[in-house]
């Protein structure tokens, strides 16, 4: 990485991502919570900007993309799942 590295714990996650979700003293934006489905969906696409992949074939891959998530038995069983959960990171 460039510039600095990040710890993959509770602590690493919250020092990047948990600062733009603070609500207040020990709470999150729920607002800003994002389920499985945003974050695969963001990843393909971003994937499919550096390196032509057949599942995202241009412009009209979006739909194909889209099935493809709610219709694999794998992600169609996490898609509904919080990045951040409310047990762990309380959420208002």
């Amino acid at each position: 990485m460039i510039g600095f590295e990040v710890d993959n714990t509770k602590n690493g996650i919250e020092s990047v991502a948990g600062a733009p979700m603070k609500f207040g003293p020990g709470t999150f934006n729920s607002a800003l919570n994002y389920y499985h489905y945003d974050s695969e969906f963001k990843a393909y696409e971003t994937q499919a900007v550096l390196k032509t992949i057949p599942l995202v074939p241009g412009p009209r891959g979006y739909g194909a993309l889209e099935r493809f998530l709610t219709t694999d038995p794998v992600y169609k069983k996490t898609n509904n799942i919080l990045g951040f959960d409310p047990s762990v990171y309380p959420q208002r």
